[in-house]
């Protein structure tokens, strides 16, 4: 499965990218990539050597809190309303260097009742868009959730895959992923 969609890739797709609804997520993810020796920018890092201001653009492998209070400042927050991180997603497609997108989705009463609906159609328009000479990014995500919540968690992860992307039950299963499609073989 990591050769089939590292075959799908042009030879500068080398990062990754992440956006991440809340900071629990997203320093789990910092610390299983920091373990495999690999250096993550973000808005939250667990190095500050690593620091990303919140607005700044994606550098090498950048993972974003997008619940940070910058883009929560005003706004509904990231698992309500995905439209901050829809913008994010439609950039890092844009970036040729870009091979992996990390994305999690967070169910229950207190989010979105259709949170892969609010950006699969971003998720579409990025692949898309990519540059002629760019491959395609492998989409991979995951949903923290049960069977009894309002959004249907069966509904949620059938409409990732139909979206292309690569589902797990777990962040850090996720991020294990992405972690394998990154490093050399």
């Amino acid at each position: 499965r990591i050769e089939s969609i590292r075959a799908n890739w042009s030879p500068s797709q080398r990062y990754l990218r992440g956006l991440l609804v809340g900071g629990t997520f997203c320093y789990q993810s910092q610390q299983i990539l920091r373990e495999a020796g690999l250096v993550v920018c973000s808005n939250a890092p667990l190095d500050p050597a690593n620091q990303l201001a919140p607005t700044e653009p994606s550098r090498g492998h950048t993972l974003l809190d997008m619940g940070d209070e910058v883009f929560t400042l005003g706004r509904l927050h990231p698992m309500i309303d995905g439209s901050l991180r829809r913008q994010r997603m439609l950039a890092d497609f844009a970036d040729p260097s870009v091979a992996v997108l990390l994305l999690d989705f967070v169910l229950g009463f207190n989010a979105s009742l259709d949170p892969v609906g609010d950006v699969a159609d971003a998720l579409a328009a990025g692949q898309a868009s990519r540059p002629n000479d760019a491959g395609k990014v492998a989409v991979v995500a995951s949903i923290s959730g049960t069977e009894g919540d309002p959004q249907d968690l069966d509904r949620q992860t059938e409409k990732l895959r139909q979206a292309g992307a690569h589902v797990f039950g777990s962040n850090a299963r996720a991020t294990s992923f992405c972690r394998d499609l990154l490093m050399p073989t």
